[in-house]
């Protein structure tokens, strides 16, 4: 009964307008709207390693200021980076299986890929977004009191993947 419930929303013909939409929007942005500038940060953006510092003086922040209390924080800090990334990149994925362009017949031949290679699992969620909005999510709604309005650049983080 669920499967072709499922089956049923999946050919609906606003799903087939969103399609055409993205594969649209994914031309558009890879092919027409490209730029050097960006071609050349993006990869640069996108890499896991160039976050780590920022996250590092978070926990040395934590560290300085509230000692051995702020332990409890890194703990849940951490917790909150393994539950999205295991959600987004174990579950939410498979789930939805959507291919990426690389990966998707009628796209494959105009995909420019920046980092020389097309990971194997789906496109959907990003990891990348999710881990960043979790973190940022947590980061903000810890340290409200310390962070003010400043924490709400965190989700332009998250946002940007």
């Amino acid at each position: 009964m669920i499967l072709s419930s499922l089956t049923i929303i999946a050919e609906a013909p606003l799903i087939t307008a969103l399609k055409s939409i993205d594969q649209w929007l994914f031309l558009k942005i890879n092919a027409v709207w490209t730029n050097s500038f960006f071609d050349a940060v993006v990869p640069f953006w996108r890499d896991p390693y160039t976050w780590g510092p920022l996250y590092l003086f978070l926990v040395a922040f934590m560290l300085l200021n509230f000692g051995w209390k702020s332990w409890t924080w890194i703990v849940f800090l951490l917790l909150t980076f393994t539950i999205t990334d295991q959600l987004s990149s174990h579950f939410i994925k498979y789930w939805v299986n959507r291919p990426r362009p690389c990966q998707d017949d009628i796209l494959m031949p105009y995909v420019r890929e920046l980092l020389g290679r097309c990971p194997g699992n789906p496109s959907f969620p990003s990891s990348h977004a999710t881990n960043h909005f979790g973190l940022a999510f947590f980061i903000y709604f810890t340290l409200k009191p310390y962070i003010k309005k400043m924490g709400l650049l965190l989700f332009l983080l998250g946002s940007y993947y």
